[in-house]
């Protein structure tokens, strides 16, 4: 794993790239998946408006998340956007978006005599 981590209160930067091989046996732990690559890539523009009493910082972040197999095929990939405001009361709102792709390689069956093919799957997710 190489792992890069900028963190500063105005701008943020976070570089991962993580390589599990076919052999890798871990002692201790659990892992999602195996025999695949990751590589992870978060950008975070934070500002303190002085000029709006009412909101101490906005955050606007964007993630850019990539899973393939060690053949390269694409497995997974998120892309998300964050718009944050932390309010001086210290409330805050916010919204999320996150388009989703995902390789399904095999049958999943997700409820009894219920099975998901196999197949690319594309979808979006709204949060607020």
């Amino acid at each position: 794993m190489v792992r890069f981590d900028f963190e500063e209160d105005r701008y943020g930067l976070r570089l991962e790239h993580l390589k599990v091989g076919r052999d890798f046996k871990p002692e201790l732990g659990f892992l999602r998946q195996e025999n695949f690559r990751r590589s992870f890539a978060q950008a975070r523009f934070s500002p303190r408006p002085h000029s709006i009493d009412a909101i101490r910082r906005i955050v606007v972040q964007a993630d850019f998340d990539y899973i393939t197999n060690t053949e390269r095929r694409p497995e997974t990939k998120i892309i998300k956007g964050t718009l944050r405001l932390e309010l001086e009361s210290g409330d805050q709102a916010s919204v999320d978006v996150t388009d989703n792709f995902e390789f399904l390689p095999e049958e999943f069956e997700i409820a009894p005599d219920v099975l998901l093919p196999v197949a690319e799957y594309d979808f979006r997710d709204i949060l607020f």
